[in-house]
């Protein structure tokens, strides 16, 4: 019996669900056949395994019928086939547990059946209701309110029970496009990312032609399905770049709509933007912090942002540490520093709490204060990002300080460091070796005949990462 049916169904289920299934079997409402029990609860005894030799067929003809006999092995194949039949039938109910939009259309189709009016009317003003609130998370949302819409149009006497008959088929018909144009791009897209087309071209050019239908056609969700569909753009190969009008289509729709959309949406979208904010602003556009900030402040307050079990990630905590420092929304960020520093993980906390609390001190000027903090974190053993961003903020400090002497001895044994540093990602190195270059330039200005348009140039077309970048921006204009 390893092989047979039921064995291969009673594999998948949980430890659970198992006990849910004996409950099942065990309701006369879903088995009368005393044998089908008896065979379950001989099977039970292997799971989950079921490599005993007490699930052997001959093994439990025998146990169950005393010998094995042409007759037993007969009469055991209905309790085989009756166990088997009780298993789908709980999958089936299990799985419509989980789609309880569908049950509420079954429900409705009891109530216009059998003609309860009042019910099925009241049920749909319910349904709707749900519906506004309720999260758009794929295509299957349209389908649902088509399939509802549907039933309500095909009611017998609508027009005398309904007032606005013809909204409710112009809705029947706007929710049928809506999932006809969502689906058919998913699919184009799930064909590009799994490889399943051989001209990657053509099925892009699908995708637009989708984009350019959908931009014409009336419907009452365009901006929200508009939104879905860029999300998914930017995960195409060769479409991994956003324009300013993509970005600010989406960051506004985001912003409009945010508890429109499913929270895996939400999040996916809240990251998608920030990401591409952080990556734009440290490669020159200074300007997106702005974004980023509003971004990483939005997905704070609304727990995107926040793990499941109410941690922060220390990458998150720092960069909105970051963004409000250098824009001075002190308010903002010392609440988010006593708030959410409690919820970081126990080996980041002390050093990052530390780290951001002199970042911040920096920010609004007390240079000597951070310092002192920055001094207690020089030589102590920590990851190689927190033990460079010690420096960073150390350098800045000199710098803000007019040290002059001091920072160029730093800044010396700083470019050895990071140069001999074997840990360290080179992508990431090379963004810290640029910010030390920078401010090597800028404390020795105009010394060694750089001009302030000199210095303002460079930077501005330097198409590489750099740490810091704002900062620096801002010393490049107070020169």
């Amino acid at each position: 019996m390893e092989k047979s049916k039921p064995v291969q169904l009673l594999r998948t289920l949980t430890k659970k669900e198992i006990v849910e299934l004996e409950s099942f079997l065990r309701s006369p409402y879903h088995n009368k056949d005393e044998e089908v029990i008896e065979l379950f609860l001989r099977l039970k005894r292997s799971y989950p395994d079921f490599t005993s030799l007490k699930v052997k067929r001959d093994w439990l003809v025998k146990d169950m019928y005393g010998d094995n006999s042409a007759k037993s092995e007969s009469k055991f194949k209905y309790p085989v086939s009756g166990l088997i039949r009780c298993i789908e039938d709980f999958l089936l109910i299990k799985a419509l547990e989980k789609e309880k939009r569908y049950n509420e259309l079954l429900r409705l189709r009891s109530f216009m059946e059998r003609g309860l009016d009042k019910f099925f009317f009241k049920r749909v003003s319910d349904i709707e209701k749900k519906i506004k609130k309720a999260p758009i998370i794929d295509a299957d949302h349209y389908l649902f309110k088509h399939m509802l819409y549907s039933m309500v149009y095909e009611y017998p006497n609508i027009e005398y029970m309904l007032k606005d008959s013809k909204n409710i088929l112009e809705k029947r018909e706007d929710n049928l496009d809506l999932y006809y144009y969502s689906s058919k791009l998913y699919q184009h897209l799930i064909n590009i990312n799994q490889n399943r087309v051989f001209q990657l071209e053509s099925e892009v050019s699908k995708i637009d032609e989708i984009i350019k239908d959908i931009k014409t056609n009336d419907l009452h969700d365009k901006e929200i399905l508009f939104s879905i569909l860029l999300f998914f753009i930017e995960y195409l190969p060769d479409k991994k770049e956003f324009n300013a009008e993509e970005f600010n289509k989406i960051k506004d729709t985001l912003f409009k709509n945010y508890t429109s959309f499913g929270e895996k949406l939400r999040k996916s979208l809240t990251i998608l933007l920030f990401n591409y904010t952080s990556d734009q602003y440290s490669s020159g556009n200074i300007e997106l912090i702005k974004d980023n900030y509003e971004i990483i402040k939005l997905g704070i307050e609304h727990k995107i942002l926040i793990d499941p079990n109410g941690s922060i990630s220390p990458f998150i905590f720092y960069a909105a540490i970051v963004s409000g420092g250098e824009l001075n929304d002190f308010k903002w960020v010392d609440q988010l520093i006593k708030k959410e520093s409690k919820k970081l993980p126990s080996e980041h906390k002390y050093v990052l709490l530390n780290i951001s609390t002199a970042f911040i001190e920096i920010c609004k000027g007390n240079f000597g204060h951070s310092l002192q903090l920055l001094n207690t974190m020089q030589y102590a053993k920590y990851s190689y990002f927190y033990d460079v961003v010690v420096k960073c903020l150390t350098v800045r400090c000199y710098y803000e300080m007019d040290e002059s002497i001091v920072l160029e001895d730093y800044i010396n044994t700083f470019s050895a460091f990071l140069r001999r540093h074997k840990q360290m990602p080179e992508i990431e190195k090379k963004r810290f070796i640029k910010y030390v270059q920078y401010v090597n330039l800028l404390s020795n200005y105009p010394y060694k005949g750089n001009s302030k348009e000199d210095i303002k140039n460079k930077l501005s077309q330097e198409q590489s990462k750099i740490y810091a970048r704002y900062w620096l921006n801002q010393k490049v204009e107070q020169l």
